[in-house]
C-alpha cells in the first residue's frame, strides 16, 4: 500500500516537473520571438531615420517666399495665435535641420519675430542680398551715381516710389495716392525705426538695392522704362505697380548663387511662391510649389499646388514631399 502511494506521489511530481519544463521552454521561445521582432523593427526604423536625417541635412535646400502681407501677419502674431495653422515656429522645428532660406522684400524687414523662427539664412531684395548664419554672402547696392539718376528720373516721370535698402526703407514726404501709400502706412506702423521719410533735398546718395514704383494718373512710365530697360529688371505686379531691381538679380539668381556656393545639386532645390515676382524662382528651382492662394500666372510653371497659406499650406507641401 505504501509502495503504491509512493509511486503515485513520484508520478505527480514528474508531471509537475514536466509542466514546469514546458512553461520554461515556452517563455524562452516567446522571448526569442520578441527579441527578433524588436531587432527587426529597430533595424528598419534606424535606417529610415538615418535616411530622413541624411535627406534633411544634405539633400534639400528649401526656399520659401515671404511677402509684405505675410510679414504683417507674423509681426502681429496672427499666425502664431491660430492653433490650426502649422506655418509657424513649431512647424519649422518639426521640419528639422533643413538648410532653408527665406525670401524677403528687403533685409530691413527681417524683424525679431521672423529671425526667431530659426531660418539658416535670407535671400532679400529679389536676390540682391544674401545672408547665411549672420554672414553676408552677397550684396548688390546701386552705386550712388546710378541711384541718384534713378531717383531723379522717377520724379521726372511722376511715379510714386519706395526705395528698399539693407537697413531701411525710404519714402518721400509727399502724400501717396497709389498702392505704395498702403506700404508706407504699413511700414510706419510695423517698423517705424527703419522707415525713413525723405525731403526733396535729402533724396541723394541713398543706399538701396531695389525699389518699387507705381503709376498714377499723371505718370510717364515709358520715360522711365525706356531709359533704364537695359540696366534694370521690371516685374509687373499689376495695378500699375512694378518691382524693380538690377537686371542680373532675381530670386532665381539667389538660389543659383547658393547652389554654387554650397555645391548643392540643382534637382535638390525646392521653391515655394505665390505671385508674379516668384516666376523666375519657381521656373528655375528643381521642384516648385505654388500656394493655394497663388496668382494664376504662376500655376503653369509649378510642380505642385498646396493649400492656402492660412490653411497650413507649407505644412501640407512638406507632407506631400515626405519631408515631415
Amino acid at each position: 500500500m505504501l509502495n503504491i502511494l509512493k509511486g503515485n506521489i513520484q508520478s505527480s511530481e514528474r508531471k509537475k516537473n514536466g509542466k514546469r519544463a514546458f512553461s520554461g521552454i515556452f517563455i524562452v521561445v516567446v522571448l526569442l520571438v520578441l527579441s527578433v521582432i524588436i531587432f527587426v523593427y529597430l533595424a528598419i526604423t534606424s535606417v529610415s531615420l538615418k535616411e530622413q536625417m541624411d535627406l534633411k541635412k544634405h539633400n534639400i535646400k528649401f526656399f520659401d517666399n515671404l511677402e509684405k502681407e505675410q510679414i504683417s501677419a507674423l509681426k502681429t502674431r496672427s499666425l502664431f495665435k491660430n492653433r490650426a495653422t502649422k506655418d509657424n515656429s513649431d512647424f519649422l522645428r518639426e521640419i528639422g535641420p533643413i538648410p532653408n532660406g527665406k525670401f524677403l522684400s528687403s533685409f530691413s524687414e527681417v524683424g525679431e519675430e521672423i529671425r526667431s523662427l530659426g531660418f539658416d539664412g535670407y535671400i532679400c531684395g529679389c536676390g540682391t542680398y544674401i545672408l547665411y548664419h549672420n554672414e553676408e554672402l552677397f550684396a548688390k547696392t546701386f552705386p550712388y551715381t546710378l541711384g541718384n539718376d534713378i531717383i531723379e528720373t522717377i520724379e521726372q516721370a511722376q511715379l510714386e516710389w519706395i526705395l528698399e535698402g539693407q537697413k531701411d526703407v525710404y519714402y518721400g514726404d509727399f502724400d501717396y495716392v497709389t498702392h505704395i501709400g498702403d506700404f508706407k502706412k504699413e511700414h510706419l506702423s510695423l517698423m517705424p525705426e527703419h522707415s525713413i521719410i525723405l525731403k526733396k533735398e535729402e533724396r541723394k546718395n541713398i543706399p538701396f538695392d531695389k525699389f518699387c514704383i507705381c503709376i498714377g494718373k499723371d505718370s510717364n512710365f515709358e520715360l522711365f522704362h525706356q531709359k533704364f530697360k537695359e540696366d534694370l529688371a521690371f516685374i509687373d505686379r499689376g495695378n500699375g505697380l512694378y518691382e524693380v531691381m538690377p537686371i542680373d538679380c532675381s530670386k532665381a539668381s539667389g538660389i543659383r548663387f547658393l547652389e554654387e556656393h554650397f555645391g548643392i545639386a540643382h534637382e535638390d532645390t525646392i521653391a515655394i511662391g505665390d505671385s508674379a515676382n516668384d516666376l523666375a524662382m519657381l521656373s528655375y528651382a528643381g521642384y516648385s510649389i505654388a500656394m493655394g492662394n497663388s496668382s494664376k500666372e504662376i500655376l503653369p510653371v509649378v510642380d505642385y499646388v498646396t493649400t492656402d497659406i492660412l490653411d497650413d499650406g507649407i505644412y501640407h507641401a512638406m507632407k506631400h514631399l515626405h519631408l515631415i
